[in-house]
C-alpha cells in the first residue's frame, strides 16, 4: 500500500488528534481503530481512523469511558 496524501503516520496522527502515541496504540490493541501497515512497516491511519481517534479523544475529555460501550460503538 502506498502512502496517500490523506493517510497519517502515528506521530502526525498524535498531533492532529491530540492523543499520545501510547493512547493511540491502546486504541489499536482493543480494535477501536485498524490502521494499515505500509511496505516500510509504518502504521498508516486513514481519514476514517483519524476521525474516529478525534471522536474518542473528545469523548474521553467529556468523561465518557471506553468500557461503558457507548463510545466503543461509534461508526
Amino acid at each position: 500500500m502506498t502512502r496517500g496524501r490523506d493517510e497519517h503516520h502515528r506521530s502526525r496522527c498524535c498531533c492532529c488528534c491530540g492523543l499520545t502515541a501510547k493512547t493511540i496504540r491502546y486504541h489499536e490493541q482493543i480494535d477501536l481503530v485498524s490502521p494499515q501497515r505500509g511496505p516500510n512497516g509504518y502504521v498508516q491511519f486513514s481519514p476514517k481512523d483519524v476521525q474516529r481517534l478525534k471522536f474518542l479523544g473528545r469523548a474521553r475529555r467529556l468523561g465518557f469511558s471506553l468500557q461503558d460501550g457507548s463510545v466503543a460503538q461509534i461508526p
